[in-house]
């Protein structure tokens, strides 16, 4: 027999940490959209080369929501969902956006 751990109702300021939590990943999801449409690789020629900077741009994009909705499922604790999303803020964050990427080699 298996008790199933019931989180605790959130109060009015739990709901606004994590509605505007919320907004921080959606605005990083966009950020790295932005980020994957302005640091465009030019010079490669091989397909597969191609399809996994295609494969990876698109993860980035999604890995904001994707850290978001699975720590709020998954994780049933308060604190602790504000400790993941807080590492996930800096885990996450867009750097190319901000300092760009150069072809080397």
């Amino acid at each position: 027999m298996t008790d199933a751990i019931e989180p605790t109702p959130l109060g009015q300021r739990e709901r606004i940490l994590f509605a505007a939590l919320g907004g921080l990943y959606l605005g990083m999801t966009v950020a790295w959209l932005f980020a994957a449409q302005a640091n465009q690789l030019i010079g490669v020629e091989d397909k597969f080369q191609k399809a996994m900077i295609q494969f990876g741009e698109f993860f980035a994009i999604v890995a904001p929501a994707l850290w978001f909705f699975t720590t709020f499922s998954q994780v049933k604790s308060t604190p602790l969902r504000v400790v993941s999303l807080a590492i996930g803020l800096v885990v996450l964050f867009p750097f190319p956006l901000f300092f760009g990427v150069t072809l080397s080699g």
